[in-house]
């Protein structure tokens, strides 16, 4: 396995009284990046209300909100009496760190007027980062965690060692 690995991406059914349309371009399911990057590209059209920013769930938390204002000329000329077509486009990146190492996504569009939907899930895995020997970095797991010296590397250390489990 690469570094991050998704498994699966299961779109909802598409709220035809809400959107006029959703597509999720990236990730795809069997994808493998080597680097701890998860990234999000896609577009979502709201009807009566546009959608003004996807966001990223794990646990019922969102982790992560992704504005939708990336020009799409492709959506614009699909749907071309629309307004908000042509910047209905969404792109980001969620650091693998803030994963679970098995995780499950739910990406929510959230409309103007407050109103949110689900749009899809995704599913995959991430390996444990492994500390640089001069524990200059920032680790989490779950919530971050600091290291910047070489003592808090070992108080780290030692945490893993007495069953605080890989980070």
């Amino acid at each position: 396995m690469k570094r991050l690995q998704v498994d699966s991406v299961e779109r909802f059914p598409l709220p035809e009284n809400e959107l006029h349309g959703f597509q999720l371009e990236v990730p795809r399911a069997g994808e493998e990046w080597s680097s701890q990057t998860l990234h999000f590209d896609g577009w979502v059209l709201g009807k009566e209300h546009p959608v003004v920013a996807v966001e990223v769930l794990q646990d019922g938390r969102t982790i992560a909100r992704i504005p939708v204002r990336k020009p799409r000329a492709d959506v614009g000329e699909r749907f071309p009496d629309l307004a908000g077509a042509e910047t209905s486009g969404f792109a980001g990146a969620l650091g693998a760190l803030r994963l679970r190492r098995t995780f499950e996504l739910l990406l929510r569009g959230e409309l103007a007027s407050g109103v949110t939907m689900p749009l899809a899930t995704v599913a995959g895995k991430r390996e444990p980062v492994q500390l640089p020997p001069d524990g200059r970095t920032t680790l989490a797991a779950g919530d971050a965690l600091v290291v910047h010296t070489p003592a808090a590397r070992l108080a780290t250390l030692a945490n893993a060692a007495r069953g605080g489990g890989a980070v």
